[in-house]
């Protein structure tokens, strides 16, 4: 299942599993828990039966550990289909008992609504590289936990967010994809200062991403209106907050 190989003389381990193997995935990826892992995934889009193809890097909890039921990936890129339609930066789930929804809806929204990847084939490498845990995720569960850690570092450091969740307004709710830099928390909020957003089931629209990405700051919270209703938040910091949390 394992083998050694080079790349630009570099080093690296790779393993291959199927859908029915995930199990065994996941003791293999908890054995290289303190390494950065890379994982690349082919399967079936499910609403068109299209070829899907994708690539990232597993999550993990702050602690460093690996959800036991549940596997989390930070897509860098993928495409769906003969054309390689492009499919932008995101999370998805994977567990062995459902298939992976790249964009999870609330309940409000319509089953037809939810882009579902079949799986077929999972590509794990490791290439030694240390992982120094500078993307921190927190699920829709843990955003209290999400506001401390911020709290640690925003005084002294800009910390890059990126968050998936429902855009909640008083008419209409929005599935919503932003990046920004964290600009304060209080108690209940994470106040973030926009660099992008886009709906991912309509990221084209030009109306919803013009008033997703104006220069403004947006609340990221678990009620209220005008606000995000997170579903994954994902802090990314620097090599300087790296070196001031081992001191």
């Amino acid at each position: 299942m394992n083998q050694h190989s080079n790349k630009k003389d570099q080093s690296y381990e790779e393993a291959t599993f199927g859908v029915s193997q995930f199990k065994d995935m996941l003791e293999w990826i908890n054995n290289r828990k303190d390494f950065e892992l890379e994982c690349k995934i082919t399967g079936e889009w499910s609403t068109t039966k299209n070829f899907f193809k994708g690539s990232g890097y597993i999550l993990k909890h702050p602690s460093g550990n690996i959800n036991e039921k549940t596997l989390f990936v930070i897509l860098h890129e993928g495409d769906i289909g003969k054309e390689d339609i492009l499919i932008g930066r995101r999370i998805i789930e994977i567990n062995d008992s459902k298939k992976i929804h790249p964009y999870q809806n609330g309940k409000e929204f319509s089953q037809e609504l939810y882009e579902i990847i079949k799986p077929n084939v999972f590509v794990l490498r490791n290439y030694f590289k240390k992982d120094l845990q500078h993307r921190i995720f927190f699920r829709d569960s843990e955003f209290d936990q999400a506001l401390s850690w911020a709290k640690l570092f925003i005084k002294q450091f800009e910390i890059s967010v990126y968050v998936e969740g429902i855009l909640i307004a008083r008419k209409k709710q929005i599935p919503c994809i932003i990046t920004g830099t964290v600009k304060s928390i209080d108690n209940n909020d994470l106040y973030v200062n926009l660099w992008d957003g886009f709906n991912p089931h309509d990221p084209l629209n030009d109306d919803t991403k013009e008033w997703l990405t104006r220069n403004w700051t947006i609340q990221v919270s678990q009620t209220g209106f005008n606000k995000i209703q997170p579903k994954y938040v994902l802090f990314e910091i620097d090599e300087e907050i790296l070196l001031s949390r081992k001191k």
